[in-house]
């Protein structure tokens, strides 16, 4: 009788679990859907352009490096020049013992084309350079010569004598004053990122005016 009872609990526990999964496999989907539908009819109302998981070299220069790791991605507009924001993520595999722990790391990143080409320059706080993927360009960095600055930033550049014009002292004041975010610059795109996921898109613009400001400190010293 008691082990007929043990069957017949076991039996139903597994039938509430499948006709879980099997609600909230379905809502999990329409909740996706539903995210991005909201980000396409924002797009759609401003003007800007929608996609899901497209492919961009620049991810060669995020965490992970992961070309397969962009989600949402919104461009158009704002301050004369084109913008991109988009989610970002990428997973790391842990062993502890015969168990495999997986992680995933997401992030909000923000792009902005400039009017011309630049050599390949990034600045990045210490504590950045921890998170997997950080490494940029070489493996020795630049110093400014400001002690404080070069404390706790890393500048990082193929061409050194370049990178010190572009980091100059107004941009060096607005890194210690937290005006401007990390940041890495190849050609003619500017890109930043911070852990989180893209929500409210009305948002874009407060995300992108701390690099919309970073690109006109770097073309007003460039020239």
């Amino acid at each position: 009788m008691v082990e007929a009872f043990r069957i017949g609990l076991i039996v139903f526990v597994a039938v509430l679990l499948t006709a879980g999964f099997g609600v909230l496999l379905p809502l999990r989907t329409r909740t996706r859907r539903a995210t991005g539908q909201t980000f396409s009819q924002w797009a759609a109302r401003h003007g800007w352009r929608f996609a899901h998981s497209p492919h961009e070299s620049w991810t060669a220069r995020l965490p992970g490096h992961d070309p397969e790791g962009l989600g949402v991605t919104l461009t158009g507009e704002l301050g004369g020049r084109q913008v991109t924001v988009a989610d970002y993520s990428f997973t790391t595999n842990a062993w502890t013992g015969e168990i495999v722990s997986t992680t995933t790391h997401r992030y909000v990143v923000v792009g902005v084309l400039l009017e011309r080409p630049y050599p390949p320059v990034a600045v990045v706080d210490v504590a950045a350079l921890s998170q997997p993927g950080s490494a940029l360009f070489c493996d020795s960095p630049v110093t400014t010569g400001h002690r404080e600055f070069d404390y706790r930033f890393r500048v990082m550049a193929v061409d050194p004598n370049y990178a010190r014009l572009l980091v100059d002292p107004q941009v060096i004041a607005a890194h210690l004053a937290g005006v401007i975010p990390r940041w890495s610059l190849a050609g003619h795109e500017l890109l930043t990122y911070q852990t989180g996921r893209l929500g409210d898109p009305d948002a874009i613009a407060d995300l992108a005016a701390p690099l919309l400001h970073l690109a006109s400190l770097i073309e007003s010293r460039a020239h």
